[in-house]
């Protein structure tokens, strides 16, 4: 696989120089930026505490990526089915890697999935090694690309495409009988 590197420059200044995959096909998928618990001192997030600071660092020993700059929440504007034998296994639960806007990151569902199979994600945690909403200007509510590689996508059962319909489904019926 070749790589390139990117230079990302915000009001002439160079922010973030990254690694670009270029043999990979990326699939984006729309997020929409929403707020965390905080990470103010004192709070479960606490980004002093011993806890987290071991939690990045065994998180970027094993992705290259997730330092302790930030993190970031983040709800998929369409059903995700990821492939969990691409995922990066952590103690915290499994990781994958991914860009915004060709910024390195890696990221897991939330809540963190039990089973072997990855249910369709809802809310995605990113971590970086840039504080992503400083650098990019992100605020809540917002929709940014988290670009995916191929690879880390599963197609989705039959039985989670009925699953999915029977759900459209019963929302359209029960919006019906309102009115």
């Amino acid at each position: 696989m070749s790589t390139k590197k990117i230079e990302i420059r915000v009001q002439g200044k160079t922010k973030i120089h990254a690694l670009d995959s270029v043999s990979s096909k990326w699939v984006p998928i729309p997020c929409q930026v929403a707020s965390g618990s905080g990470t103010k001192p004192g709070t479960t997030k606490d980004l002093g505490s011993e806890e987290t600071l071991e939690k990045h660092r065994l998180i970027r020993e094993r992705t290259g990526t997730g330092g302790l700059a930030g993190s970031l929440n983040l709800h998929p504007q369409r059903r995700v089915y990821l492939d969990r034998s691409m995922a990066i296994e952590l103690p915290y639960g499994p990781f994958w890697l991914a860009r915004i806007r060709n910024v390195n990151v890696v990221f897991r569902p939330w809540p963190v999935p039990e089973t072997s199979v990855v249910p369709p994600v809802r809310q995605l945690l990113v971590y970086s090694d840039h504080h992503l909403r400083d650098t990019f200007g992100l605020r809540d509510g917002q929709i940014v690309d988290l670009e995916v590689p191929l690879k880390n996508l599963r197609r989705p059962s039959a039985f989670e495409l009925l699953q999915g319909a029977t759900r459209k489904i019963a929302r359209a019926l029960k919006k019906a009988s309102r009115a």
